[in-house]
């Protein structure tokens, strides 16, 4: 990472039965902006975004402190190149992930994303899945992933006890390493190049 020397505004307010908080921070290429909101028991994040050179990171979401605690998150990543944050490689990743759920009585998850055309290793990246989760398994996966030439695809009905396994192209460009292992029915993948 690089050293940083941040400057800026973190403002708390209290009205009424409403608690704001803003931040306004940054440093030489890097800046951290946010507004969140405590209303009522239910958090909202209106913005939250972090940016250095052209890539950015923006969250929004909200979550209940009552019930069930359902929440749900937006996160947008644009020209996100790491090269921007410390001495990275190089990369333009686009993307959007989407998640939403519970806490209680005990936590699950819905999630899915999107990888708009990006780069990475100098080769285009593209995707898409989604997937839900709870305290005990992950399950309903359903994720492609293309580096290059390269695709591999994730279907399985539900995961279990973690175990390891490693898919790889023909041409070795494109790895992914995954654990897990599967209570019913085994997974299928699809690996191209």
């Amino acid at each position: 990472m690089k050293p940083t020397k941040i400057a800026g505004d973190i403002k708390v307010a209290n009205t009424k039965n409403t608690q704001t908080l803003d931040v306004n921070l940054a440093d030489a290429g890097l800046r951290l902006a946010a507004q969140a909101a405590l209303a009522d028991n239910v958090l909202t994040v209106r913005d939250a975004r972090l940016s250095a050179g052209k890539s950015s990171v923006r969250v929004t979401g909200n979550a209940s402190l009552k019930d069930r605690k359902p929440f749900k998150a937006n996160a947008i990543v644009s020209r996100f190149n790491p090269a921007d944050f410390g001495t990275f490689p190089q990369a333009d990743i686009n993307a959007e992930i989407n998640a939403a759920g519970a806490l209680v009585p005990q936590w699950k998850v819905a999630a899915d994303f999107a990888v708009r055309p990006s780069r990475l290793f100098n080769q285009p990246l593209s995707g898409r899945g989604k997937l839900d989760a709870d305290a005990t398994h992950v399950h309903d996966v359903d994720a492609t992933l293309a580096l290059g030439q390269n695709t591999v695809g994730f279907r399985f009905r539900q995961l279990g006890v973690p175990r390891f396994a490693t898919i790889t192209s023909s041409s070795a460009c494109f790895v992914v390493l995954s654990y897990f292992s599967w209570t019913t029915r085994p997974p299928t993948f699809d690996v191209r190049s």
